[in-house]
């Protein structure tokens, strides 16, 4: 929406009312044409960086409402702008007559109501999304919202076609650069079309208003849960989401009110006889009703995630510049040996350590492997990789057992020894390799040195969530989502188990304990590509036995 500030009086026409206005002696049209500029290049851009967000956002139904918002902006912007600059070359004449001045008129208020409609859908989604979940996945769909949304396009084209009709009246508004409908109409049909305008757009103030304010308290509640409860990463990251969502839709929200509600309040309080007449009150309310399609679509292009997190960083990489700065500056005045800090070890300092120890260990089998042969050293090996054990003589894990052959192979390549042969690739090792595998294949079918896990949650931990009030309250949605992920996560996803994906509903079954209660466990074989099946002894008997709700 572009408006002009200026001209003298109006056209009259035979159907057009003019309102009595003082002239302007010049007009100046670089303000509306930065207006336009920033406003066509803004949505243009908004559109450009919604088609290239990531295509699960493309889908969403809020992004696709951000995407019409931008639609309808950029629509409003060039869809009233060239009248404008045509009334500018022509001032101080209304140039076009009663035709223009009524289409005019109709773009501003059927573009302004439809920014409106947008707003209030896009707040309801968010409402809706977080409050009635259950409700949201099963009733909202993309063809609903679009016929809902159609609706509201063709209420907003039946409003704004009104005073074409004789129900109001659009007339040319100081300083004449531009129509409107006539909210100082004292006739019936005037004052009504005013009340329905006017009241039209204070409600959709407070049904915004109302659903953000309790989509925050939520969001706030669901931050402070996420911090007390440990929250998968899933679930954090979907809470990252909806809080940036959260944060636009707010942004859009403020721009909307503080644009918007001037005018929606001084058209009614004019028709109401509240205040008196004031043209450049008018003036000023239609200019920064306008504002709104502008500074929309900045909005979203400033508040994207990744240019938050990009400022964010740049604040604390300036943060951590300065305060290093002023450490420097303090300890280079003030320090003394014993307030020298402690040279750091590096990653480096505790390999050499763990070889050294390792050769130390190495040279009681045997001479020094630094200075043996390759097919000395092949037998040494051999010997070795059958005979290693812990310090309390258990079996290393095969993952261990292969950390320290390559310990040993980069101890001899590394200064300063640099020998030229590799123990696990070069065929002079071929043997002691061959009883190396052996004996990690040992070491697997005989279930020896396998890692020790330890149980994921306490039991004490797993009856303070139960207990809590909020985290598995199986009458809310969120507390009973809560509850079935964190059982099926429990009791079903032990680690090895990255087949889940593959399972079936006949691998599980539903039984009853002792007392009677009904649960679901897991009957198929839990055997993987990398875990050669559990032993039943090997788990509580309370494992894996996920309760019906309410038992």
């Amino acid at each position: 929406m572009e408006e002009s500030y200026s001209s003298p009086s109006a056209f009259i026409g035979n159907n057009t009312t003019v309102l009595e206005m003082e002239p302007h002696t010049s007009l100046s049209p670089i303000v509306p044409a930065l207006m336009f500029a920033a406003g066509a290049i803004g949505n243009i851009t908004a559109i450009v960086v919604l088609l290239k967000s990531k295509k699960e956002n493309r889908r969403t139904i809020f992004y696709r409402l951000v995407g019409l918002l931008a639609v309808v902006d950029l629509f409003g912007t060039i869809s009233t702008s060239p009248v404008t600059f045509l009334q500018y070359a022509h001032f101080p004449q209304w140039y076009g007559g009663d035709h223009l001045c009524h289409y005019f008129s109709f773009m501003l208020i059927f573009s302004g109501l439809t920014t409106m409609f947008v707003v209030a859908i896009m707040a309801l989604d968010r409402y809706i999304a977080l409050l009635h979940p259950y409700f949201y996945a099963g009733f909202v769909t993309k063809r609903k919202a679009v016929y809902i949304l159609s609706s509201l396009f063709i209420f907003s084209v039946a409003i704004s076609s009104l005073p074409l009709i004789g129900v109001g009246k659009n007339v040319p508004h100081y300083p004449g650069t531009w129509c409107f409908f006539d909210f100082r109409s004292e006739d019936s049909t005037g004052k009504a079309f005013t009340y329905i305008y006017s009241l039209t757009g204070l409600l959709i103030i407070t049904l915004i208003t109302a659903s953000n304010v309790a989509v925050i308290a939520t969001l706030i509640q669901m931050r402070d849960t996420s911090k007390t409860i440990s929250c998968n990463k899933d679930e954090i990251c979907r809470i990252d989401r909806e809080m940036q969502m959260m944060i636009f839709l707010i942004a859009v929200v403020l721009i909307f009110i503080i644009c918007w509600a001037p005018l929606m309040v001084v058209v009614l309080l004019c028709t109401t006889g509240t205040i008196k007449h004031s043209d450049e009150l008018d003036l000023l309310v239609i200019r920064l009703a306008s504002f709104n399609q502008i500074l929309d679509p900045w909005a979203y292009i400033l508040l994207k995630k990744r240019h938050i997190i990009l400022c964010i960083r740049w604040i604390r990489k300036a943060l951590r510049s300065a305060r290093g700065k002023l450490a420097l500056q303090t300890n280079s005045n003030n320090e003394t040996p014993e307030s020298r800090p402690l040279p750091k070890i590096g990653v480096s300092d505790i390999s050499q350590s763990f070889e050294k120890s390792l050769s130390s260990s190495f040279r009681g089998l045997d001479a020094n492997i630094e200075d043996r042969s390759p097919a000395s050293l092949n037998n040494l090996l051999k010997e070795f990789y059958v005979n290693i054990r812990q310090a309390n003589g258990d079996y290393y894990s095969r993952s261990s057992f292969c950390v320290i052959r390559q310990s040993i192979n980069r101890h001899l390549k590394q200064p300063p020894h640099n020998k030229p042969f590799d123990i696990i690739t070069d065929t002079a090792f071929t043997t002691a390799n061959n009883i190396f595998k052996a004996m990690c294949k040992k070491l697997r079918k005989e279930g020896k040195g396998q890692i020790k896990h330890k149980k994921p949650v306490a039991k004490g931990d797993i009856k303070k969530l139960y207990e809590h009030p909020r985290a598995f309250n199986v009458n809310s949605p969120s507390g009973l989502l809560n509850k079935v992920w964190f059982e099926v996560l429990l009791y079903f996803c032990r680690r090895g188990q990255e087949n889940l994906r593959e399972m079936k509903p006949q691998d599980f079954q539903i039984s009853e304990d002792d007392e009677g209660k009904e649960y679901v466990h897991k009957i198929s074989s839990e055997m993987t590509k990398t875990h050669q099946g559990v032993e039943e002894e090997d788990f509580e008997p309370e494992g894996g036995r996920m309760y019906i709700t309410g038992a």
